[in-house]
């Protein structure tokens, strides 16, 4: 976040609300997360995310009349989350049974007030969020590197920045008097970066300079540093950073030797490829690390439609996690439920728009649907959340079934062949237009999108009623439907 900002973070210690009653009631894996915004005259979207946000329950959250917000999260472990809210941004750390209170008071320079479990924590994290920040710049002419270092010469680069950023982190651990859980923290954070920095060079540079790197021309050194940054890393994995370095770091050992994977690949058949990977994961990984890689290629072949019970039961019996056995059994089952919906094959439109030169798309959905109401999704084939929320359709339409509503799903950044394949496996009825990044530019111009997926609302005369509208399992989405489509105009 820009510095020019100048957020001043003040944190009391004073318990604004009792939350250790509802910490009690909370279930094995369950937090909550709660808090109200004052002193804002306008209410926007608020992000609760980390890298596992489609299992671990609800990302996005909308104030009441009164600023009160609510998050229930279903956490494996303890996790790292971005907290953002207009621009203002704060990291949390939430484990199982935790209870958190935010208060966020944004008049003149906002005030956060964090309170509930991991208190003092949460506040020493960002206490000491800034000054780190400006000690460890960030890294400056990285496509510069990756068309012109070597392995060697990329490695002593990242090792001497990694060297560096330690000693300035030290400095700040003295002055500031951080405790051992926060050096521990920020130590950890920075030792992932290094390690998915290094598998990132590999994977950039490779495409840059046209090279396939193989164990022959890959110093032993910088395997040897990869492999020693993942082995010290294992318990940390509470960050979005340990999410790319263990992915990069499963593909780069599974490319290395495995021309069956590269052929499954080129095939595009995505169940041989998931499975080769998988075989390979189960012997490479163990524990957090296998239960999470497993059960990300699983959801993935599910959210896709290329599951099979054969291929998940082998699979799933292996995951050591009883929550993300549990996830995959509610998400193989939502599936199947989805495969037994009726639908009606010429309600489904798909118009392919990526192929046009033209920005005209709210001119042809002002056209083409006049006098009707628009629930507007944003979605892209790779996004699992947005995929998920597919599952929960066919319930909004049966309760909306006497309303006259359109369906409209907006898919940017998305392969053509992809899209026409999720849209078929979903039996998604409704308006599909496939956008091209002129396109998607001219949407983000006009809604406020701050990640996907993202919904909206569109009136009877064409106008963008709500720009942040409820998911499809938001109960609260039906009645704010229904008096939208009742209004006489």
């Amino acid at each position: 976040m820009s510095t020019t900002i100048r957020l001043i973070v003040i944190f009391l210690f004073t318990i604004v609300i009792s939350t250790k009653g509802q910490s009690d009631q909370l279930s094995k894996n369950e937090a909550i997360v709660t808090g109200q915004i004052v002193n804002d005259s306008a209410f926007s979207e608020i992000k609760l995310s980390s890298y596992l946000d489609e299992i671990t329950g609800d990302t996005k959250s909308f104030p009441d009349e009164n600023g009160y917000f609510k998050f229930t999260l279903h956490l494996p472990s303890k996790l790292e989350f971005d907290f953002i809210y207009k621009e203002y941004f704060r990291k949390l750390i939430i484990k199982p049974g935790d209870s958190i209170f935010i208060r966020i008071n944004t008049k003149n320079e906002p005030v956060f007030e964090f309170n509930g479990d991991n208190n003092s924590l949460n506040t020493e994290i960002n206490r000491l969020k800034i000054a780190i920040q400006k000690l460890t710049p960030p890294y400056n002419d990285l496509v510069k590197r990756y068309k012109n270092d070597t392995p060697q010469s990329f490695l002593a680069y990242r090792t001497q920045r990694f060297n560096q950023d330690i000693n300035s982190m030290q400095n700040i651990f003295a002055q500031m008097g951080a405790s051992e859980e926060v050096k521990n923290y920020y130590e950890s954070k920075n030792r992932v970066k290094y390690g998915e920095a290094l598998l990132a060079f590999l994977n950039m540079s490779s495409m840059f300079q046209h090279i396939q790197f193989t164990e022959e021309n890959i110093p032993f050194k910088y395997i040897e540093t990869i492999d020693s940054l993942y082995e010290k890393s294992i318990d940390d994995n509470f960050d979005l950073n340990y999410h790319n370095l263990v992915n990069r770091y499963s593909n780069t050992l599974n490319f290395k030797d495995t021309p069956a994977l590269l052929i499954a690949l080129q095939e595009r058949n995505s169940l041989l490829a998931s499975t080769i990977q998988m075989d390979y994961d189960l012997e490479r990984f163990a524990g957090f690390t296998k239960d999470y890689l497993i059960t990300i290629r699983l959801n993935n072949l599910i959210d896709n439609g290329y599951i099979n019970d054969e291929t998940f039961d082998r699979y799933h019996k292996v995951i050591s996690s009883q929550f993300f056995k549990s996830f995959l059994l509610k998400k193989l089952k939502e599936y199947k439920l989805l495969q037994l919906v009726e639908v009606d094959v010429n309600k489904i439109h798909q118009i392919n728009m990526s192929e046009l030169d033209t920005t005209s798309l709210f001119d042809s959905i002002k056209k083409n649907y006049l006098g009707k109401t628009l629930y507007v999704d944003i979605w892209a084939t790779w996004c699992g959340p947005c995929i998920s929320s597919f599952t929960h359709l066919p319930e909004l339409r049966k309760s909306l079934s006497q309303e006259n509503i359109e369906y409209l799903f907006l898919a940017v950044s998305s392969p053509p062949k992809q899209w026409e394949k999720v849209i078929k496996n979903f039996k998604l009825e409704g308006f599909h237009y496939l956008l091209n990044a002129k396109q998607k530019k001219e949407l983000y111009n006009k809604i406020p999108v701050r990640g996907i997926p993202h919904y909206f609302i569109i009136n009877k005369q064409g106008n963008i009623e709500i720009p942040n509208a409820k998911d499809p399992n938001d109960p609260q989405l039906i009645d704010q439907l229904k008096k939208i489509c009742s209004r006489q105009y």
